[in-house]
């Protein structure tokens, strides 16, 4: 049971590795497939200097600041001798800390808060998590996230008005964690800020290359969320299964 999670943890970091690979061939290499299914920079594909970002990007793209394609929201504060009248499990930045891309919901701790303060700070299939401490800008993602999933004071929730941008903006904002591009200026903490993150220049790829990443990634995503799944269950079995074999009430046959 143990070798099977480890198992499933070690699959998971090489899958994370290639979807950072795949995204990097193709969006900052800009080896993406062109319209003859050919690497398209090395097939010298037309690039162009673009003086927002001080770099060259394939013709055609735009550059927009993160505030136009996307909403911001602060975590939640609250008192815990406050009483509330509905549960919910709640993303601390311990969670992303202890997590390279995908969040595990069955590690959030729950806390009980009044419906109408909750609720505001939900999340979605389409948000993405920034801590703005501990790990600077460390960017996180959720897959089919249950209901009644909030997150705290020190997270920015990023919502794309576009859907199909999460997972490249996901990954365009993990080229980012702890370093400086995303730390707000003077702060001891150096702490991310909606501010920061609104004024990130984006380069921004035609909707139909976008929609070509997501369908290439999409298998990789759900053998990802797969493993999750299973090392959740293999766990809830665990904890069931021990104290069974501590008090008796269960043995292992030779």
């Amino acid at each position: 049971m143990l070798l099977l999670r480890v198992f499933n943890s070690i699959i998971n970091d090489y899958l994370e590795e290639q979807l950072q690979l795949l995204y990097d061939y193709w969006f900052t290499q800009f080896n993406f497939p062109d319209d003859d299914g050919q690497p398209y920079k090395a097939s010298n594909g037309l690039m162009v200097w673009n003086e927002n970002i001080n770099h060259i990007i394939p013709a055609g793209w735009q550059v927009k600041p993160m505030g136009t394609i996307c909403s911001f929201r602060n975590g939640i504060n609250y008192n815990k001798n406050v009483e509330g009248n509905t549960t919910y499990k709640i993303i601390n930045v311990r969670n992303i800390s202890s997590s390279t891309l995908f969040l595990d919901e069955s590690n959030f701790d729950e806390i009980c808060l009044p419906r109408q303060q909750g609720d505001k700070y939900c999340v979605s299939d389409e948000s993405i998590i920034i801590a703005r401490s501990g790990i600077p800008g460390a960017t996180r993602i959720l897959c089919n996230p249950s209901s009644n999933i909030i997150f705290c004071g020190f997270i920015i929730c990023c919502t794309p008005y576009n859907n199909t941008l999460q997972n490249y903006l996901t990954l365009y904002l993990k080229q980012f964690e702890g370093s400086s591009a995303t730390q707000t200026g003077g702060s001891i903490l150096k702490n991310v800020s909606q501010e920061t993150l609104k004024n990130l220049l984006v380069p921004i790829p035609p909707q139909s290359l976008l929609n070509q990443f997501n369908d290439s990634v999409s298998h990789i995503y759900n053998l990802i969320i797969g493993n999750i799944k299973e090392n959740v269950q293999l766990t809830t079995l665990r904890d069931w299964l021990l104290p069974m074999l501590m008090n008796g009430q269960a043995t292992i046959e030779d």
